[in-house]
């Protein structure tokens, strides 16, 4: 099976902490979840020279990492009607000219109506391949469709029964090293404040009997 993972790691240089969380999707056995994934913790930290701390966070998804698949998802319950999920779209205006195929991480815009009659907006993680020129034009083929709409309601808790695709909320071009499909960087002057960020063994359990 596979499972959504962030993973915490320090790059520190004398004085300077650069904190670095790395998200990927590990395929597991459920009787080594947690040695799966700290296996590729200390692959990632061996490759880039970095120090593994832990596990941030495991979250559900719908397959690998590949082109259509659900890899994360945002909600904003403050968001209630369809105008204001349109606030959250970035600009096209400026044409792009590039035509290489490369891979994109997307974060996708719907807006959803659950069993309940709730109303409110969700960015949700994927990956696109593309020309940079065409991925307008290639995210809505793809994402506004019944065959991805329904992996985001297969995985979801809250009863969806629809989604309007709305756009693109942003994008960036990565290489999907160790499946890696999101990196975030920040800097801090006291390490343990980075280490606070990893998941105790019992809060990982837990957070596992939840998505399992």
């Amino acid at each position: 099976m596979y499972i959504g993972v962030t993973l915490v790691f320090v790059d520190k240089e004398d004085k300077l902490i650069s904190g670095i969380l790395k998200s990927s999707v590990v395929e597991v056995e459920r009787s080594t979840i947690e040695r799966d994934i700290r296996k590729l913790g200390v692959e990632i930290a061996t490759y880039y020279k970095y120090n593994f701390l832990g596990i941030n966070d495991v979250f559900v998804v719908s397959g690998n990492v590949i082109e259509g698949e659900v890899l994360g998802r945002t909600t904003y319950y403050e968001i209630e009607s369809n105008k204001k999920a349109q606030e959250l779209k970035i600009n096209f205006s400026n044409k792009i000219s590039d035509d290489i195929l490369k891979m994109f991480n997307c974060s996708l815009i719907f807006f959803c109506k659950t069993e309940n009659k709730e109303k409110f907006a969700i960015t949700i993680l994927s990956i696109l391949k593309t020309k940079e020129s065409d991925i307008e034009i290639k995210a809505k083929e793809i994402f506004d469709s019944s065959i991805f709409k329904n992996k985001v309601k297969n995985i979801s808790v809250d009863h969806l029964i629809q989604l309007d695709y709305i756009g693109i909320a942003g994008f960036e071009k990565i290489d999907l090293k160790y499946n890696v499909f999101e990196t975030l960087y920040s800097e801090f002057e006291d390490l343990s404040i980075l280490i606070d960020e990893v998941l105790t063994t019992s809060e990982l359990n837990e957070m596992l009997i939840d998505i399992l």
